[in-house]
């Protein structure tokens, strides 16, 4: 195995151009459509020129990319049969440096889902990270599948994972570029720590817990964020690390809203990540409430392309905006219109099948329907589902939406989807209220960290 250097002759040579080429004999057929997605700066939540697609029809099972970049990318691979989708070929925490030359030899099947391997310049992080993938899903399907639990057990195991982890990279550290041993480090910790925070807003709303916070863990991931030299701007993890541990820290508080999120973020994040992390807070979703915040960041954010995209969410965020009149067939076809709902509050939940997430917002979502039961107020439950077999049979098993929603769905486009794009939905789930009226009102807080409480002071006014 070729590994990477900072003083390989490769990288002097070639250090602007990064190669990917791979073969998978179980998932790539003859004429099959192989796509890489290139993302920067960790902005994997939106389509725009922080990403860029590359194609390629394969001949046999094999696919070759061949791009320029002067920074760190993160990278994924779909592979197309008749525009489905079939696979991964690999996901979008990868990291790609200039000077990387990989080759990637897929020999998974769906009863060896880790096994894929990767050669070349630049391959040992790869490698690793599938080695921690592994490991990480091993831990919560065999060791601890209630992912619910927090106990000392589960928190003593956790950081027993993340030391070893910690272990192996400082003894390959030799291996690996500088800024692919900060990647790999800041990975196994914030799949530690990260956790933990989810688990403790989605599991303990009402309450704080204590004793699951490693402090030794959190002065590392704090050294590497606030070293500018670490080169971690572009690593998106960061953001959900930080979103999560200022809900916790501020949970039982009122300074959970848009505002007081936004002025925590603009004063505690270093100026290199400043940027980066605000576009993604800002957003992350269409909400009137936004509007003066993206105001304030355009004061001060100059830089393209990060001002060009505020300044298209400014647009989506103007106050009383008119919603996409959109037009989505129901589970027995038939088509429903937003307009449809002209003076009723409609509430929109973005969702797919396989998404945790919104398998665990579904109970919340129930119980606030059941409120709003006889009142102008309709939830329209819209799927991004490519195939309307895996959609129907979602819909048919309760588990990702509420009896009373009406459930719709793209018509195969899934992402592609108008209303996908013109909502700006980026994250799922996503919820988003529409005024009687028909323009867009504000995006509640997820109702799994509040308890629907920001979603209902967001209907009930529409009501009186």
């Amino acid at each position: 195995m070729i590994i990477l250097n900072a003083t390989h002759p490769t990288i002097k040579k070639h250090r602007h151009w990064i190669k990917i080429s791979g073969n998978s004999e179980y998932y790539i057929h003859r004429n099959d459509s192989v796509v890489l997605t290139v993302t920067k700066y960790g902005m994997f939540f939106t389509k725009s020129s922080f990403t860029e697609n590359f194609y390629y029809i394969s001949d046999s099972n094999n696919y070759h990319f061949r791009f320029k970049s002067n920074i760190a990318v993160s990278i994924s691979i779909t592979i197309y049969r008749n525009k489905e989708v079939l696979t991964d070929g690999i996901g979008g925490n990868f990291l790609a440096e200039p000077g990387d030359a990989i080759r990637i030899i897929d020999k998974r099947t769906d009863s060896r889902a880790y096994a894929i391997q990767m050669k070349g310049v630049g391959s040992a992080k790869y490698n690793y990270n599938i080695h921690f993938t592994a490991q990480g899903n091993r831990f919560k399907t065999e060791r601890f599948p209630k992912f619910a639990n927090l106990d000392h057990d589960k928190v003593t195991a956790m950081d027993s994972l993340c030391n070893a982890q910690l272990a192996f990279i400082n003894d390959r550290r030799n291996k690996l570029s500088p800024y692919s041993y900060n990647y790999l480090k800041l990975l196994a910790l914030l799949s530690c720590e990260g956790t933990k925070y989810q688990i403790a807003n989605l599991f303990f709303s009402k309450k704080k817990i204590d004793g699951f916070q490693n402090d030794g863990f959190q002065a590392q991931i704090n050294s590497i964020i606030h070293n500018e030299n670490s080169g971690m701007q572009y690593f998106g993890l960061i953001y959900n690390y930080i979103i999560n541990k200022y809900r916790y820290d501020y949970k039982n508080s009122t300074s959970t809203n848009l505002t007081d999120q936004y002025r925590y973020l603009k004063k505690i994040l270093p100026s290199y990540l400043k940027y980066a992390l605000l576009c993604k807070f800002l957003t992350e979703s269409v909400n009137t409430n936004l509007y003066p915040l993206i105001e304030d960041a355009l004061s001060f954010i100059k830089v393209p392309p990060f001002r060009s995209l505020l300044e298209r969410q400014l647009d989506y965020c103007k106050p009383e905006k008119m919603a996409y009149n959109f037009d989505l067939p129901d589970i027995n076809g038939v088509h429903h219109r937003l307009s449809d709902y002209r003076d009723t509050v409609v509430v929109l939940d973005f969702w797919f099948t396989g998404c945790g997430n919104c398998r665990r917002l579904r109970p919340v979502m129930e119980k606030i329907e059941k409120q709003y039961l006889g009142k102008k107020v309709k939830f329209l439950s819209i799927s991004i589902d490519k195939q309307y077999v895996q959609f129907k049979h979602s819909v048919e098993s309760g588990d990702y939406t509420a009896p009373s929603s009406i459930n719709l769905y793209t018509d195969a486009l899934g992402v592609e989807a108008e209303v996908i794009k013109l909502f700006h939905v980026n994250k799922y789930p996503t919820l988003i209220v529409i005024s009687p009226k028909g323009s867009i009102g504000s995006t509640p807080i997820d109702p799994r960290f509040d308890s629907g409480v920001s979603l209902i002071s967001i209907i009930d006014p529409y009501l009186k």
